[in-house]
């Protein structure tokens, strides 16, 4: 699996440079902290949390090799429980504390395998389960939650190493963040009862790294928002059904790394949706929105929004779909931005044609594709923003439009270029040494500024004329 420097692999950048990079913003990807409104979302949207996710020293090339072995090793079928068949646990195999309205789990002491939590505890047919309660067991193979239960708090359920299986049927507004993080070995969750959102935080999703899970039940109840990095790392999960429920909206990254994912299916009332919802998803070739939802429609494998979706408006090229593009991209006539992430580590795209019509280029948006050779600008580009072509490492000449007014810091970083013409009444910001210089690392490039060459190593010289 190659990397871009942006994700731990680019061993010429500099110390020095990648500091002042990550002070100033510009390593960006799947961004978290609390959600808030759209607005909100849009704003961080994704800008700063892959990068970091995923750096941390340059990859080991056996340890690149493992991880794409991971990635493509199938499954065995998994056979479903059968609720019906599983006999209730014994009461005394929680601990719990009893108050005038609800039993709260706070212990397990059973011997694990399948376990049905009782209706009833105490006496109590309503049941909370703490924070924590059940983090690390490595006996439970399947897991029923009643109807009674009505508060389970985050993380219940994490870690919990054995888990195959695990029905909800719980009456709750929201299955907490990290509710079943890093459940290895689940293959099969079934969502029912009343559960009418999936939460999530940075590192935090309900089902985040559940890297065996292929199987996901949304029940009909499902109506409020899926959060960010709900299913993020979900590499076997291949189909993602929501057609039949009434989500309202996906978060930031609820789907990203998901590497085996191919159908996605949304439902009429899907009202927004990021553009890194399902970054990284390099199967993704079926996306099907029901008729009715006035809000998104696909064409020729890219995602746009026909009305305002999240921060972004209409016209806006949400993002590829990575399984079902072509090596030459057209975006369509009429698109005004591409969008943060749109089409960031697609490896299949080897030209993209932009139209007049777009004005904008937002962040990371062509980042890390690797294989893009050439890019034909439309005339009405007025920005591209920070490491929007960062890591297009096959590009080597660029043309930009004279309508070009801003350029983002390492727009171009690290690709491989070796003619740039820049247009008259271009500003870019310039960094404070060469490595965040907006074509870092690209030390073979000449530049063409009114009438004139540059080298790489007259950087300086083209800063003090077109530096913010």
């Amino acid at each position: 699996m190659r990397k871009s420097w942006l994700y731990g692999g680019r061993k010429q950048m500099a110390a020095a440079g990648l500091a002042v990079m990550l002070a100033a913003g510009a390593v960006t990807g799947c961004s978290g902290g609390t959600e808030g409104t759209a607005a909100e979302a849009g704003n961080t949207s994704s800008d700063q949390k892959a990068g970091e996710e995923k750096s941390g020293g340059a990859a080991e090339a056996g340890e690149e090799e493992s991880e794409t072995k991971a990635e493509e090793e199938k499954l065995p079928e998994y056979v479903p429980v059968d609720p019906a068949s599983v006999a209730e646990s014994a009461e005394e195999d929680f601990i719990y504390e009893l108050t005038d309205t609800i039993a709260t789990i706070t212990g397990y002491q059973g011997s694990g395998g399948q376990v049905k939590i009782p209706e009833s505890l105490g006496g109590s047919k309503s049941i909370a389960i703490g924070k924590d309660v059940f983090n690390g067991n490595e006996t439970i193979t399947y897991l029923y939650i009643p109807e009674t239960v009505v508060r389970m708090e985050s993380g219940s359920f994490r870690n919990c190493k054995a888990l195959e299986e695990v029905y909800v049927g719980a009456n709750l507004a929201s299955l907490d963040k990290s509710m079943f993080k890093n459940c290895t070995a689940l293959r099969r969750a079934e969502l029912a009862g009343t559960i009418s959102g999936i939460g999530g935080d940075m590192d935090a999703g309900a089902f985040i790294d559940c890297v065996s899970l292929t199987e996901v039940v949304f029940g009909e109840n499902l109506q409020g928002r899926i959060a960010t990095d709900a299913f993020r790392g979900c590499m076997n999960l291949e189909t993602v059904d929501l057609s039949g429920t009434q989500i309202g909206n996906i978060g930031q990254c609820a789907f990203a790394d998901c590497t085996n994912l191919k159908t996605v299916k949304l439902p009429e009332n899907l009202g927004w949706i990021e553009s890194n919802s399902f970054l990284n998803c390099p199967s993704l070739a079926e996306f099907e929105i029901a008729e009715g939802n006035g809000v998104l429609e696909e064409e020729a494998g890219i995602v746009y929004t026909v009305d305002f979706c999240s921060s972004y408006s209409p016209n806006t090229a949400m993002f590829g779909l990575a399984g079902a593009l072509d090596a030459d991209v057209t975006v369509r006539e009429g698109t005004e931005i591409i969008a943060s992430n749109a089409f960031e580590y697609i490896q299949t795209i080897k030209s993209v044609k932009i139209p007049d019509s777009v004005k904008e280029i937002e962040r990371l948006a062509f980042g890390a594709c690797y294989e893009l050779e050439k890019v034909e600008f439309g005339n009405g580009l007025e920005t591209i923003g920070q490491s929007a072509f960062n890591g297009c490492e096959s590009l080597e000449e660029i043309d930009l439009p004279d309508s070009l007014q801003e350029l983002g810091s390492t727009a171009f970083g690290f690709c491989n270029l070796k003619r740039v013409s820049l247009p008259d009444g271009v500003k870019y910001y310039k960094g404070e040494t060469t490595e965040d210089y907006i074509f870092a690392m690209n030390k073979d490039a000449v530049f063409t500024y009114k009438g004139k060459e540059y080298t790489y190593d007259q950087a300086a010289e083209l800063d003090a004329l077109l530096a913010q």
